[in-house]
């Protein structure tokens, strides 16, 4: 699969999930099933500022 067969409304539901276009794209490009990429919510990193604080 490439990200060409995905449909705007695809990119639509992913949006709605908080994940970007952007992120949609790449999760498909590694190998991530249309469904896993556009429903599966995006994890946050800590930084390293709060990771020096704990």
């Amino acid at each position: 699969m490439s990200s060409n067969d995905l449909t705007s409304a695809d990119y639509l539901k992913a949006r709605k999930n908080g994940i970007s276009r952007y992120n949609v794209d790449n999760r498909i490009k590694i190998g991530w099933a249309k469904k896993r990429a556009i429903t599966e919510p995006v994890k946050r990193k800590i930084s390293k500022e709060y990771k020096k604080y704990n």
